[in-house]
């Protein structure tokens, strides 16, 4: 009688499992967890792209793409590697947004994270989705000043991983277009070289007439606006050595001058502010035995106030700039481009991959509109976030229609580039 009773309990479990199984997956495929969906805009470009052009360069032949909506205000686009300004868009298709899936599970559990993009319900649109990125949490004052991400009155730093995924690629070193000048460095089949002795011999990135690097971006072909100068930067580059001198890497930001001077052979570094040594430092040991088997990838720049410093991924020093070194040296940020510059000296070096990205620039509307009195504060709610799209300039967001209620969140986008 136990093992009949036994095997009935078991059915119905079996049954009733069967059916929440149903159930559950019949929601995901209707809610879209399963079932992908296109982007539709241009906001969260480029890391999501909606209906675009892809162009080839007819000069240099670097792939960029357009956002469609932009082709149709211009004939003819920029390529932001090499310059050249008269890429027509005729007859180039129209490629369709990119396919997403969307998490609907995770945020059930737990809040939002800053910096991180979410799906949600438009405020503006009754039923349609949107796709920004959260910058503002619950209980937070939020400011958008200078470009930055102000929270409670502080600057909002992003993690190394964050840096990675908000950069927005300025330029990427190649033989149709250089950008990189120096004595003592020759450039041969996408490689920069140097044998150096006792002296320092320097390569230095020049942009192009030497003018400010700002927030624009080839996606937004045609569009008429206020830019921004931008100095929050960062380099990458594939680097080898031997040898048992130095390479150094310095950031200039229009203020200050900072220099991350590295000895291969000794496994250390120094953090150089205004030509006076701050700190020395020991590598890693993963760093130190990576740089003396051969290639690494080397990430260094200066963003959200912070100078990072980091090695195949290990990040070997991230600290924020001291008061002192904000101050600047007197010199107007405003008129100064600022430039990389690597030194090597008593060493063989190779340099290959070198690639210049800036960081996201969050000007407020005020801002863009050239207005004289700065963003008011924001106070969220217990329930609230702010939100932004990647694409500032064309971006429908918090700036525009407030506060997003938590309720309106639908879940988080997968399949992102």
């Amino acid at each position: 009688m136990k093992a009949h009773s036994s095997s009935i309990v078991t059915a119905l479990q079996l049954v009733i499992g069967t059916f929440v199984l149903a159930i559950v997956l019949r929601t995901w495929l209707v809610m879209g967890l399963i079932e992908p969906v296109t982007v539709a805009g241009s906001s969260m470009a480029p890391t999501m792209l909606g209906p675009h052009l892809s162009l080839k360069c007819e000069r240099c032949r670097h792939m960029f793409d357009v956002g469609a909506e932009f082709a149709v205000e211009t004939e003819h686009a920029e390529c932001p590697q090499c310059g050249f300004k008269a890429n027509p868009f005729a007859e180039l298709p129209v490629r369709r947004g990119d396919r997403l899936v969307i998490d609907r599970m995770t945020l059930l559990f737990r809040l939002p994270r800053r910096w991180e993009p979410v799906v949600f319900v438009s405020p503006a649109d009754e039923g349609g989705l949107v796709v920004k990125r959260v910058v503002g949490l619950p209980g937070e004052k939020i400011q958008l000043r200078d470009g930055e991400v102000w929270i409670d009155g502080h600057l909002a730093k992003k993690t190394f991983e964050e840096q990675l995924s908000l950069r927005h690629l300025i330029h990427r070193e190649a033989t149709s277009a250089q950008r990189w000048q120096g004595d003592g460095w020759t450039w041969r089949n996408g490689i920069w070289n140097c044998a150096s002795h006792e002296d320092w011999n320097l390569l230095s990135y020049v942009h192009p007439q030497e003018q400010l690097i700002t927030d624009d971006s080839s996606y937004n072909a045609g569009l008429t606006r206020r830019l921004f100068a931008v100095y929050d930067l960062s380099l990458s580059i594939k680097l080898q050595v031997t040898g048992t001198g130095e390479l150094a890497i310095c950031h200039y930001d229009g203020e200050q001058e900072r220099e991350i001077r590295l000895n291969p052979a000794e496994g250390r570094f120094e953090l150089r502010s205004g030509g006076i040594l701050l700190s020395i430092v020991e590598l890693s040991p993963a760093s130190s035995k990576a740089l003396q088997v051969g290639e690494v990838q080397i990430e260094i720049g200066v963003i959200d106030q912070r100078l990072l410093f980091a090695i195949e991924g290990n990040v070997e020093w991230a600290r924020d700039i001291e008061d002192s070194e904000q101050k600047g040296s007197g010199v107007n940020r405003k008129d100064s481009c600022p430039v990389f510059k690597i030194g090597a000296r008593g060493l063989t070096t190779r340099l290959r991959d070198l690639r210049l990205f800036r960081d996201a620039f969050y000007a407020s509307r005020e801002e863009a509109a050239s207005l004289d009195e700065p963003m008011i504060p924001i106070l969220l709610g217990e329930n609230e976030i702010f939100v932004l799209g990647d694409n500032v300039p064309v971006s429908i967001d918090s700036r525009h229609w407030g506060p997003l209620p938590l309720r309106f969140l639908v879940g988080r986008p997968l399949n992102v580039r």
